[in-house]
């Protein structure tokens, strides 16, 4: 008897197979997130202490394209130590597949499969957490057929590895209504075009001008932390709103230089972004941004120096946002803050 999931799929679907032994997953996905990887990934690491191998062949990029948000955070999980096992592909132009497939497998050995219209992203899987108006499913399937189906798609898809995927594959830039004072890369195919949107301005010091002295961008500086590590202050005010996932789901950042980050709310209160990642990574980030050193505290003088105290983030997407840091937003953030 097929037995049908309608909710908690998450939880059915990518954590239940891992309880039971699981250790690699095999993936057709018409669309794909970085995020919910990363979800994955982290949760398999924090409740069963288990490095998960994941291979993602990316579907509809044949038809749709690549966006380029999209690859960039699939390239910065590609870049973790955590994530050595993970192999991600595209369907090259021509191409397209719409199936959402899942293979679960210990070693070599295959455990359980499913099907159903869960796109291998947050808003496919954490129905009723991200979307509570959206309906999916999943359907558990003989596991050997789904497995040869799996290695047929396999077999045609272009690994993001290759040299030659770019002339295998369309890049596109995604298209969001924001508007920036600040100019736009001259190689716009790799990077979000900003137009209007949802967004909120958060301060990188404290009420007196001041950075944080072992706190914010200058967490890491105490005792028996790697100095680089650093997180994003929320202020409560912007905490109540909404505006970021609930605390602990994670989140795409691409930034206003064409990098990707994955962050996540943090901390008693929700007052923080940080990186499931590493927070060296947004610690690094920064100081590459300002000239600082590695492992090197922020000033406000480095912070007068580059023109901004201050970071904007614009929501793009459910799973995505765009951050910007520039002098103009030296300006919007005085308006608020003061």
């Amino acid at each position: 008897m097929t037995t049908l999931f309608l909710s908690d799929l998450y939880e059915r679907g990518l954590i239940n197979p891992v309880r039971s032994g699981a250790d690699r997953l095999l993936v057709v996905s018409g669309y794909a997130s970085p995020i919910i990887a990363s979800q994955l990934l982290t949760d398999a690491l924090d409740q069963f202490r288990r490095k998960l191998a994941i291979e993602i062949v990316v579907g509809m990029t044949g038809k749709d394209g690549v966006p380029m948000d999209m690859h960039r955070g699939f390239e910065s999980l590609l870049s973790e130590p955590r994530a050595e096992l993970l192999k991600v592909a595209y369907m090259p132009t021509g191409r397209a597949v719409h199936t959402k497939l899942y293979v679960w497998l210990r070693g070599d050995e295959p455990m359980s499969a499913f099907v159903g219209s869960s796109n291998f992203t947050q808003n496919g899987f954490l129905v009723g957490v991200r979307n509570k108006r959206r309906d999916e499913l999943l359907t558990q399937v003989a596991v050997d057929e789904a497995l040869a189906e799996y290695q047929r798609v396999e077999g045609e898809s272009i690994s993001i590895d290759n040299p030659s995927l770019w002339d295998e594959v369309e890049v596109r830039r995604r298209v969001t209504t924001m508007e920036t004072d600040s100019p736009l890369p001259e190689d716009f195919a790799t990077s979000v075009q900003v137009v209007e949107a949802e967004h909120v301005i958060l301060p990188l010091v404290m009420k007196n001008g001041n950075v944080h002295l072992r706190s914010g961008l200058n967490w890491g500086q105490r005792p028996g932390r790697e100095p680089n590590q650093a997180y994003i202050p929320v202020p409560s005010t912007i905490a109540q709103l909404g505006f970021f996932p609930p605390r602990g789901v994670q989140f795409l950042v691409l930034t206003d230089d064409d990098r990707a980050i994955i962050m996540v709310v943090a901390q008693d209160g929700n007052k923080a972004l940080e990186s499931p990642q590493g927070n060296h990574l947004i610690g690094e980030y920064f100081r590459n941004r300002l000239g600082v050193a590695n492992g090197a505290p922020v000033t406000a003088a480095d912070l007068a120096r580059f023109g901004s105290r201050f970071v904007k983030f614009y929501k793009t997407d459910d799973e995505s946002y765009f951050m910007e840091f520039s002098p103009s937003v030296e300006r919007e953030g005085e308006d608020v803050y003061g």
